[in-house]
């Protein structure tokens, strides 16, 4: 008996072991495989801007040979050309800060200010878009700690995607409230809505609902990695035909002495979410 219990106990092991390391070999097999999706997708991306940067240097060079150009022709093609290097160096800059997912230097925030500073600061480009935006802002909500660069790039992206999802035009609304002691910011679009087979995907570098904008990048990926070096998440619900709501959970260390939950926060439990 005592030679089948130490036998039973080394087959167990060794099961234990040989187990660890098909583990180990499936994780290593499963980020190599991602590690080599982000790269072809980043080739992708920046091969499109660097195609137009070269055909138009190389007809800016024939032109400018054959002394056949005008300075308003000129003018365009350098504009095209400084463009499609922004939109590069924006996606390059986006691939650093998700490689290096750099800690957020914490200080006092007021949310509510954050995202009407935002909303000032592109008034122009939502108004171009012909969107109407509502702001339904809980007015005593707490200070939150947080990096003002990086919270501020999380709501720029999550702002100008619902206008993106958009293209005719629509309404933005923008809400702030308290919920299990987090603070929680939605932004919610009446756009195409996504599919639940893609709402999984959403946050995967270089993802897009939207094939035909341009330089996707990696904002939603860098959005919600910042949110969660915050010690927060990002939640998202839509629906096809009828819009998409991207919730911002932010932790809070106390709640205000009075706090008016919205109505969509009292009813959110119904709603189906996204793991995230």
């Amino acid at each position: 008996m005592q030679n089948k219990m130490i036998q039973a106990y080394i087959n167990v092991t060794e099961s234990n072991h040989n187990l660890r390391k098909s583990y180990k070999r499936h994780l290593q097999s499963d980020e190599l495989s991602a590690l080599s999706e982000l790269a072809a997708s980043f080739a992708h991306e920046v091969n499109n801007p660097l195609t137009g940067v070269l055909l138009y240097t190389r007809l800016l060079y024939k032109k400018i040979s054959s002394g056949e150009i005008s300075k308003v022709l000129a003018l365009d093609y350098l504009s095209r050309i400084d463009t499609e290097l922004t939109r590069t160096t924006g996606m390059i800059r986006d691939l650093k800060d998700f490689a290096r997912q750099s800690n957020p230097t914490f200080r006092e925030l007021d949310i509510n200010r954050v995202i009407e500073q935002i909303l000032d600061s592109i008034t122009k480009y939502i108004d171009l878009h012909h969107i109407q935006v509502s702001r339904e802002f809980e007015g005593s909500l707490p200070q939150v700690k947080g990096d003002l660069e990086q919270l501020q790039r999380v709501f720029t992206n999550l702002i100008l995607n619902a206008v993106q999802a958009m293209p005719g035009g629509g309404d933005l609304a923008i809400r702030s409230g308290i919920r299990d002691n987090q603070l929680r910011v939605e932004i919610q679009d009446s756009g195409c809505g996504i599919s639940s087979e893609n709402l999984r995907k959403v946050f995967t570098p270089f993802f897009s609902t939207k094939p035909e904008v341009k330089g996707v990048g990696l904002g939603l990926a860098v959005a919600y990695g910042i949110v969660k070096r915050h010690g927060g998440n990002i939640e998202v619900r839509s629906e096809v035909g009828k819009g998409s709501i991207f919730t911002v959970n932010l932790p809070v260390r106390k709640q205000p002495k009075e706090i008016l939950y919205l109505d969509h926060l009292k009813s959110e439990t119904s709603h189906q979410r996204s793991p995230v």
